[in-house]
């Protein structure tokens, strides 16, 4: 039954029926934007520079929000292609080609590893999982996503064998397939943990790392080179374990990979690579509170700067970040935004004259904006998309944390 199913869906994406979609559905939509799905901090979020950003409703359906003036509007990227919803519990990875085209991947509601593309504007879906034969993904597996130079695409995903997969498509005839990277690994072949983070970067803007935790939630790297290596990040620096459950982020600072999660105090730990690896408890280091269990992870670089979000017993989105030194921001007091709801998903995006902007949804089902330009306000994207900020109190107020504000500011 599965087999037959399986089939039946694949045909309604071949390249025939994709561009027959795309014909019917490349118009312009504008409507009522459609209340996220909270209560899962596995990355149902996305952002982009502050114009556009990315959920997932209630029904499963992948939603862009898009910034129109003073106006935000929603298109049903799901509706639109005809993709398969999203299945519960499965993260968003989302990336930007050497072509400025966008890619989104997430498992879909029959287990199959998912992709909607917009390609010169047009969009359309496709199976990657299928189209690589790449083994099927693990229940609630994480995935990450690399653009890499040549135009080049990887998206990673945890096997049903807790073996980290890689599907490459090349952009060109030359198609895609799949690499198994435990299996390839030429140090060792450390299987993933349960649940199974996920996340990627780029040495040097080509070269892909993967990273992922093993059974005794040691951080595992996996490099690209004269073939693939693992290491134990953990151990070689010194490092803390995770917290069962942590989620993972990572980012590319001056070409050399920064991989972030929690501990089992819920502290972030940096995982640094220069010279060797070096980690560093950034919560200790700020004196910031502690995330909330089970709270999301995401990081971003901007203004020059590595940044990381998280959530607190509060339901406030706290700021770390370097500016010469490590430093904490309440984010959520300091522009006197709404809490987030608990279980929130959290995305970062930003950059050049628009700053930056982290979004999360709160209680009442928005989908809200908290943005840096100068100063901190926020944006209800889903009520009047209106940008509010803190009422003058001749000083303004830091929030909770105990931390401090960052020196730029």
């Amino acid at each position: 039954m599965k087999a037959n199913l399986s089939r039946a869906l694949k045909s309604l994406h071949t390249p025939v029926a994709k561009a027959a979609v795309a014909a019917a559905l490349s118009g312009a939509v504008g409507v009522a934007i459609a209340a996220p799905l909270i209560g899962s901090t596995t990355g149902a979020i996305a952002a982009d520079s502050g114009s556009s950003t990315w959920y997932v409703s209630a029904d499963g359906h992948l939603q862009q929000v898009v910034q129109s003036g003073s106006t935000w509007v929603t298109n049903d990227l799901t509706a639109r292609t005809q993709a398969l919803p999203v299945q519960a519990g499965s993260n968003i990875a989302w990336i930007r080609t050497s072509t400025g085209d966008e890619e989104f991947y997430y498992v879909g509601v029959t287990g199959v590893v998912t992709r909607i593309q917009s390609i010169g504007g047009v969009w359309y879906y496709d199976n990657v999982q299928w189209d690589a034969g790449a083994p099927e993904p693990h229940v609630g597996t994480g995935l990450a996503a690399l653009a890499l130079p040549g135009n080049h695409r990887r998206v990673y995903y945890v096997g049903t064998d807790n073996h980290v997969i890689e599907i490459g498509d090349n952009g060109g005839a030359t198609g895609s397939g799949y690499t198994d990277l435990t299996a390839a690994a030429v140090e060792a072949h450390p299987t993933a943990a349960w649940p199974a983070a996920i996340t990627a970067t780029a040495f040097n803007g080509s070269a892909a790392r993967v990273y992922v935790f093993d059974a005794e939630q040691n951080l595992q790297e996996f490099a690209q080179g004269s073939g693939w290596h693992a290491t134990n990040i953990t151990a070689s620096s010194g490092g803390r374990p995770a917290q069962a459950g942590s989620l993972l982020a990572s980012m590319a600072y001056n070409g050399s990979p920064r991989v972030y999660h929690f501990d089992v105090s819920q502290h972030v730990q940096e995982m640094a690579y220069g010279n060797g690896w070096h980690a560093t408890d950034i919560t200790s280091a700020t004196g910031a509170l502690p995330a909330v269990l089970n709270s999301s992870l995401t990081t971003m670089y901007a203004a020059s700067q590595p940044k990381i979000y998280f959530t607190t017993y509060d339901n406030h989105v706290r700021e770390l970040a370097w500016f010469g030194g490590w430093s904490t921001t309440d984010v959520t007091a300091k522009s006197c935004s709404t809490a987030a709801a608990a279980g929130t998903a959290l995305s970062a995006a930003g950059g050049g004259t628009n700053g930056y902007g982290v979004y999360f949804a709160s209680a009442d089902n928005h989908v809200r904006e908290l943005r840096y330009t100068n100063t901190w306000y926020t944006v209800d994207i889903s009520g009047a998309g209106v940008a509010t900020t803190c009422a003058p109190t001749g000083g303004g107020g830091g929030g909770g944390g105990g931390g401090t504000t960052h020196p730029e500011r």
